[in-house]
């Protein structure tokens, strides 16, 4: 919520049907899709928008994602999809458009630097790196960055 949201959801409130019952009830305009694999997060995604809403789909799906055509079109939903990598690679970041999406990204790292730490919730040593992957996939851990210091 320091970021500006109006609500964040705990996982226990994030099943299909729970988001599908938010999506009738509140104005959501913007789901980011970060997970991709083979979890059916589109459909989840669109379910909880409000009608004109957006997903910004950043995770990699590993096959065809499962999603109806008609639930999108229903609420004239926009899929914006992003592989992160250079699109307007050559662009002046003040003349004619963002820069490349990791220097903007960079850029915005080293503008809320502060408030970025303070997503970290658990911190390791290189060499307790297992312990490191252990916590960060352990969802009773409540990890939400986890940092491996490096020596």
């Amino acid at each position: 919520q320091n970021w500006g949201a109006h609500r964040v959801l705990g996982e226990s409130e994030a099943d299909a049907n729970g988001l599908n019952q938010l999506g009738q009830s509140s104005e959501i305009d913007l789901v980011v899709e970060t997970v991709g694999g083979a979890a059916d997060t589109l459909s989840t995604a669109a379910a909880a928008l409000r009608p004109g809403g957006r997903i910004s789909v950043l995770g990699m799906f590993l096959d065809s994602p499962t999603l109806s055509p008609l639930a999108l079109l229903l609420k004239e939903i926009d899929l914006c999809w992003s592989n992160c990598y250079h699109r307007n690679a050559d662009a002046v970041a003040d003349a004619t458009g963002p820069g490349a999406d990791y220097q903007v990204a960079a850029d915005i790292v080293e503008a809320e630097r502060e408030r970025l730490a303070q997503l970290i919730t658990h911190r390791f040593a290189l060499a307790n790196l297992n312990q490191a992957f252990s916590t960060a996939t352990d969802k009773q851990a409540g990890a939400l960055k986890v940092s491996v210091a490096l020596p």
